[in-house]
């Protein structure tokens, strides 16, 4: 007897791990807004800004934080008399963070 197809090709049993996947990629460019707790954290949100993607809600390793990337390319460096701009992207924990509050937008 041949695997039951679902509306799009795909076998039944595939489904509910594609729409997990599907979902956790359409949150992927998250927006949140950071408050900055401490000096140093004050400090990161002066040089990048406080809205940030959101590009990882867990990482392996890591599953307590999320990963960040800025919205702009604030970051430079000179290689050979040339200047590369890029964006900075840092790890928070989702929880009780020590130097930013934050929230979803």
């Amino acid at each position: 007897m041949g695997e039951e197809k679902g509306a799009n090709g795909w076998s039944i049993l595939d489904q509910p791990r594609r729409r997990v996947r599907n979902k956790l990629r359409d949150r992927k460019m998250t927006q949140v807004i950071l408050t900055g707790k401490t000096k140093h954290g004050k400090d990161r949100i002066r040089q990048h800004g406080n809205v940030w993607n959101v590009t990882s809600m867990s990482m392996p390793v890591a599953p307590h934080k999320m990963m960040l990337e800025s919205l702009h390319e604030t970051t430079t460096l000179r290689v050979s008399g040339e200047t590369l701009r890029f964006k900075d992207a840092r790890n928070i924990d989702k929880v009780d963070d020590k130097d930013f509050d934050w929230q979803f937008i």
